[in-house]
């Protein structure tokens, strides 16, 4: 009778250790997590503060560093237009979204 009891003890324990093991390591897993994304926030916000802060765009730097490499401004030139057309097409898109989901409440008449 004492060895059964000693064996519920012993299993009760080791739940109890198992327990507080696994809530140990989701509370060190979320602050890990919570200081993760104040790290990345923080480096995001800071190149942020410096493109809007700084006298030359961000092209301006990408022209000199591209010059040594092509000289004629070729590269620069594309990757240029491409900036430009990812940045149109982006806001041709929102247009379009804002358009179609005016038709569309509209149409249904959804408040």
């Amino acid at each position: 009778l004492g060895g059964t009891a000693t064996g519920v003890l012993n299993s009760t324990v080791g739940a109890l250790r198992n327990l507080t093991l696994g809530v140990a390591l989701l509370f060190l897993q979320f602050v890990l997590s919570f200081f993760d994304m104040v790290l990345q926030a923080v480096i995001f916000l800071t190149a942020l503060y410096y493109l809007l802060c700084s006298e030359n765009s961000i092209l301006d730097h990408l022209r000199r560093l591209l010059a040594v490499v092509d000289p004629d401004g070729g590269i620069f030139s594309g990757v240029q237009r491409g900036v430009h057309s990812v940045l149109i097409v982006s806001a041709k898109r929102c247009f379009f979204y804002g358009l179609f989901t005016w038709t569309a409440f509209s149409l249904f008449e959804i408040p």
